[in-house]
């Protein structure tokens, strides 16, 4: 009976404060108004999270999987590369018979590598994330995918063994920078790999930077009027990028920028900051070679050019040049031709633009029937054709792929009784498998992993167009 009494006394109290207001007054200027200030709302969550994130592995994706019936620590296969390496003469006289013919065949082996991702989730983010996300198959599906643009990196970049620093360093004086005229200073070039490039190795710091080589160093005084230096250097034919540096003594020269072709207009002089690595921590034990390490090995057979900071050119046939002379050797020296290209944006828009302008040549413009003479703006040029195997060729845009780059792959040998089904193959002892490890606080652990080698059994169908301008 009380608490209806204080319900009474509740509401009238309600009613007095409502009756006070006068007509036309804000409401929300009174102390007990109700607004959204209260926070007396719900909360429209979508769910699950939007995943919101590009998974790159285009060169990935194209690569056949082979799990292996044997276990072994390596692949291993042989090779004939030759017939009749001698030039037997065919031509005998009465009764007689040629020469035996001379075949090439070598041994060849991969090393198996594992890859593995790793991630945490807790007891909490499992338990309050219940109907809206499931934690458990979010935290497997993020590490595999993960895992998935890792092994993208290591198919490019890849490299067991260690690339080198530059072999040489050319500097000349020159004018447009903050540089001192007069003054001596030391310039340090050093080289990255694809994990050096894409995560911003910089020499060193409190230790030297992981995936970049050390540095060649060369000084120059400049002239009384000279206010910057010109660089260049030695191509690195397993490089990704280069870190140069700058200083006015020995031993202190100072990281200035990295790029991406073996030239440098140096204007300007840090005066701190990272130093060159004091040795060179390119070789990964744990990967495997990828296609970029497997190209650029010594007698591979693979076409290779470095531009040296040049441009790409049209050949005025509504080809580029130097994609042409790319495809005219590997088809004289191995009657293939490759299958897609990979390059970085840059290089992509640099292909068409070359291919569409300069006379090279023509674009038809279909006016949409509308009566507005409206009409769709830009081309896109997704393929290259061939003349020598008669075939088009995929073009490819890869942010794995840096700006000066590019990488062109045969993924298949029409020969006959080649016994390769394809250029490319991924050997695998173990596919992609997830594990929950043990527990020993209240978060659990997992992984995925894969253990396999990247297998190219002719480089002579690839190549590779490097420092483009």
């Amino acid at each position: 009976m009380e608490a209806v009494n204080n319900l009474g006394l509740t509401t009238e109290e309600t009613l007095d404060l409502a009756s006070s207001i006068e007509p036309g007054a804000r409401r929300d200027s009174v102390g007990k108004a109700i607004t959204t200030a209260n926070y007396l709302y719900g909360y429209p969550l979508e769910k699950p999270a939007k995943k919101l994130y590009f998974v790159e592995d285009a060169l990935r994706r194209r690569i056949p999987r082979k799990l292996s019936t044997e276990g072994g620590n390596a692949a291993h296969w042989k090779q004939i590369t030759a017939l009749n390496s001698t030039h037997v003469k065919a031509g005998v006289g009465e009764g007689k018979v040629a020469n035996a013919i001379s075949m090439i065949s070598t041994d060849k082996s991969m090393a198996y590598k594992t890859l593995n991702m790793y991630n945490t989730y807790t007891d909490e983010a499992r338990i309050f994330g219940r109907k809206f996300e499931d934690v458990p198959t979010l935290g497997m599906l993020t590490t595999l995918q993960s895992l998935m643009v890792q092994e993208d990196l290591y198919d490019f970049g890849g490299n067991s063994s260690a690339i080198s620093k530059p072999a040489s360093l050319n500097l000349t004086e020159t004018t447009g920078g903050s540089l001192t005229g007069g003054s001596q200073y030391y310039i340090g070039v050093s080289a990255l790999t694809i994990f050096g490039w894409q995560n911003g190795s910089a020499g060193h710091g409190t230790a030297d930077s992981d995936d970049e080589s050390d540095a060649i160093i060369e000084n120059i005084t400049l002239g009384a009027s000279s206010t910057a230096v010109n660089a260049t250097w030695a191509d690195v034919k397993g490089a990704f990028a280069y870190n140069v540096y700058i200083g006015t003594a020995s031993g202190s020269e100072y990281y200035l920028t990295t790029v991406n072709t073996n030239h440098c207009l140096i204007t300007e002089c840090p005066a701190s900051g990272n130093t060159p690595n004091t040795s060179n921590h390119t070789a990964d034990d744990y990967a495997y070679d990828g296609v970029v390490a497997q190209l650029t090995t010594a007698n591979s057979g693979a076409y290779y050019k470095s531009l040296d900071g040049a441009p790409l050119t049209g050949d005025n046939a509504g080809g580029v040049a130097e994609i042409e002379t790319l495809l005219e050797s590997i088809w004289n020296n191995y009657r293939v031709s490759p299958t897609v290209i990979f390059m970085n944006a840059r290089e992509s828009k640099a292909i068409k633009t070359l291919s569409l302008s300069g006379g090279n040549n023509s674009m038809r413009v279909t006016i949409n029937q509308d009566n507005k003479n409206r009409f769709t703006a830009g081309a896109a040029v997704n393929t290259y054709w061939s003349p020598y195997q008669e075939q088009l060729i995929e073009l490819k845009t890869s942010v794995h792929v840096p700006p000066g780059k590019i990488i062109a792959i045969g993924e298949t040998i029409p020969y006959p009784d080649s016994e390769v089904a394809n250029n490319l193959e991924m050997e695998l002892q173990q596919e992609y498998y997830g594990e929950i490890y043990a527990r020993t606080e209240r978060s659990t652990p997992l992984g995925v992993s894969m253990i396999g080698a990247l297998k190219c059994y002719l480089p002579g169908a690839c190549g590779i167009i490097s420092n483009i301008g």
